[in-house]
């Protein structure tokens, strides 16, 4: 009867952990909010820039490099271009979150899941 509360003090512990990591996990959103992170398709044709929240921020496209009557490829290009920004921002975060899992001794499957 009594086996089930001798956890009870790694709840609180638990407990303890998960108001440490809500706090450093708002904290590293703020900085990832002003990380930015490239990816580029079509050789460096052209390049979109992502924060770490994944949002586009910036779109460069090299013109002269450029068929301007292509149309089809351009739209191509910039769909990947901006997936690979995404993925390396994504790839970032991940690192980030195994970090902060470590260091405050948090199992990493009970960290919020990453889109």
């Amino acid at each position: 009867m009594f086996d089930s509360l001798k956890n009870i003090g790694q709840l609180s512990q638990l407990m303890s952990k998960a108001g440490k990591l809500q706090e450093e996990m708002k904290k590293l959103q703020e900085q990832l909010g002003s990380k930015r992170i490239t990816g580029d398709a079509g050789g460096g044709r052209v390049v979109a820039t992502v924060n770490g929240r994944l949002e586009l921020v910036e779109l460069r496209i090299d013109r002269e490099r450029m068929d301007a009557g292509n149309f089809d490829m351009l739209q191509d290009l910039v769909v990947a271009a901006v997936r690979t920004a995404q993925y390396n921002a994504a790839e970032q975060v991940r690192l980030e979150m195994q970090r902060l899992s470590a260091e405050l001794g948090i199992p990493p499957e009970m960290l919020p899941q990453q889109p």
